[in-house]
């Protein structure tokens, strides 16, 4: 046969094709997933059933109460379980499992339940104080081993112990969570507005050093020192936020009902009007055209302080159709402005989905603080893809899997500590600010507790 002939096309209407192969090429983002998937879970499937999941759970405590195995699954199921199950039913089949194991004289397994709630509620308070019905069943469990689990049968008190211990710790964090917060309102409402706050509304702080009033304008501040202290002010409402508030973010389609998460948006959305208003403040196109050009050396700084939140806010403001529609201001930029303003612009647009933001994001080691929208969307698109339970009645643990990432990066960037100043921004110059209006000083004194 002539070598030639093999090397002809196949007739017209066959169905040879030449079989795909994949040599020296990087994996799929789908074949990545699975195996990170794969690695995470461990022996556990594809797919288990809610009492399958809460047996590796129970399994991973030994006796003396110390998580020995699995601490992967117990932390990956109490951090994400809300995606796919509601908590109050988790709670109350854990409820039904520890009079189960005392009926059939399994002391081991209802310690273990009780080791488990325990982790629970000391490592995830945040979940019993938002949600009312697992305090409930909570005390339920608690008087179940105190009282017995079941008729003729007497409670057992170190059980009940293990979780007295945890309903106190709640309780406590509760308390003092409501108190700091009257505190800290009281206090604010004191520096601010020089008013003492009414006795009997929450305890009283130890006496400090005398009060004096502080700008909040921040037009006074140089270029690096504005981007610390804005900065400052991202980083302490991005450590707000919890996994719950991204969660309800998620299924409830917006903000609203989320304080952490609206103070948040409240603050991005608050500098963006600030720097419109700064720059329109300016009546003649010469100072306008000062003035964004020093906005655009704080999209620099913020570049470089690896603040993606804030620099949006200010590219935003920057870019707002109330500030390039000033031809004459946009004229009178020098060219490297205008093209350090086109790049921020360009490295936190949306083309590509975010592409050029996700690659400046993927290369920042240390601290960083990512933007918050692309984060929430990211998350949201997971759960729109797979769903939380499968047509066979099994959780979905590659789903669980892929969101507990999420909420492991977003401790892990909330930990970071941030290379900024501390305490209040300097004083401003003594006399009035050129351009200043009273409008504009509402708007920042917003900004400076979010």
């Amino acid at each position: 046969m002539d070598p030639r002939e093999s090397k002809r096309k196949p007739p017209v209407g066959t169905a040879a094709r030449r079989p795909c192969r994949r040599r020296l090429t990087c994996p799929t983002a789908r074949e990545i997933s699975r195996a990170m998937a794969s690695a995470g879970l461990g022996e556990l499937p594809q797919a288990c059933s809610l009492d399958q999941l809460l047996e590796r759970c129970l399994d991973a405590f030994d006796l003396d109460g110390r998580l020995c195995r699995g601490e992967y699954t117990v932390d990956m199921t109490l951090t994400v379980h809300g995606w796919v199950v509601p908590s109050a039913e988790l709670a109350r089949r854990l409820l039904a499992l520890y009079p189960e194991a005392m009926r059939d004289g399994r002391e081991e397994r209802a310690l273990r339940v009780c080791l488990f709630v325990r982790h629970w509620v000391t490592h995830y308070p945040e979940a019993f104080r938002l949600e009312p019905a697992l305090a409930e069943a909570l005390g339920e469990l608690r008087r179940a081993a105190l009282h017995g689990g079941h008729e003729g049968h007497e409670g057992h008190e170190g059980h009940a112990q293990l979780l007295d211990v945890g309903h106190d710790h709640a309780s406590m964090l509760g308390v003092t969570h409501t108190l700091g917060l009257r505190t800290h309102v009281s206090g604010l409402r004191a520096h601010i507005g020089g008013v003492t706050p009414p006795p009997g509304r929450g305890p009283p702080g130890p006496p400090g050093p005398p009060k004096r009033k502080v700008s909040l304008l921040l037009d006074h501040l140089e270029v690096g020192e504005l981007a610390r202290h804005l900065s400052g002010l991202e980083h302490r409402a991005f450590c707000r936020l919890s996994c719950q508030d991204c969660r309800r973010y998620v299924q409830r389609g917006g903000a609203r009902g989320t304080p952490a998460l609206e103070r948040a948006v409240a603050l991005c959305n608050g500098v963006c009007r600030w720097v419109q208003l700064t720059v329109l403040s300016r009546p003649t196109a010469p100072q306008r055209a000062e003035v964004v050009a020093k906005f655009t050396r704080v999209t620099q700084e913020l570049r470089e302080l690896q603040n993606f939140n804030t620099l949006m806010a200010v590219v935003g403001g920057l870019c707002h159709s109330s500030i390039s529609r000033l031809k004459a201001t946009q004229a009178l930029l020098p060219p490297e402005v205008a093209k350090a303003l086109g790049a921020m612009a360009e490295l936190v647009s949306s083309r590509g989905n975010f592409g050029a933001y996700r690659r400046a994001f993927g290369g920042c080691r240390g601290f960083r603080l990512p933007l918050l929208a692309v984060h929430l969307k990211d998350l949201a698109a997971l759960d729109a893809a797979l769903p939380g339970v499968l047509p066979g009645g099994g959780l979905n643990l590659p789903k669980l899997h892929g969101l507990y990432q999420h909420a492991l990066d977003l401790r892990a960037l909330q930990r970071l500590a941030p290379p900024l100043p501390h305490g209040p921004p300097p004083p401003a110059p003594a006399g009035p600010v050129p351009g200043h209006g009273a409008h504009r000083g509402g708007a920042v004194r917003a900004l400076a507790h979010p």
